[in-house]
């Protein structure tokens, strides 16, 4: 997400704060303004449609309070790009056993991940598993 877009992310929190920080809202109190504004689904650039529980807007509040402008900011993962749900030792399974038959499908390596316990069918996706691949065959070409 480049720097425009992270900026039009913190103009809208912002939006939606500004009334509590200005203590500056239509309805009778913080609370009545926080259930308005929870209740609604919102068009938030770069995002698309999103609805919003309390406790984000208190979050946003926070940030802004601590922060400034600057702690509405969206931040960037650090995890980015990496597979959260696969341990390094499965990676790593799933690797030896491309080498060892770079032909091998990503199903049946799948399948074998099953059959062996290495991870558990409604926790990791044939997708993910393909991913791994992916990178692996990518990696190789280069």
């Amino acid at each position: 997400m480049d720097n425009d877009a992270k900026q039009k992310i913190a103009y809208f929190k912002f939006s939606l704060i500004a009334p509590l920080i200005n203590e500056n809202y239509t309805q009778e109190t913080a609370k009545e303004y926080m259930e308005v504004i929870t209740s609604k689904v919102y068009d938030v650039p770069s995002l698309g449609k999103r609805k919003f529980s309390p406790n984000t807007i208190k979050t946003w509040l926070y940030c802004y309070r601590k922060y400034g402008f600057e702690g509405l900011y969206p931040k960037s993962r650090c995890d980015k790009g990496a597979s959260r749900v696969l341990t390094d030792d499965v990676k790593a399974y799933i690797k030896n056993l491309k080498l060892d038959n770079p032909r091998r499908s990503t199903k049946s390596i799948y399948q074998e991940l099953l059959a062996k316990k290495f991870i558990e069918l409604d926790k990791v996706s044939l997708s993910t598993v393909q991913r791994i691949c992916a990178k692996l065959k990518f990696l190789h070409q280069h």
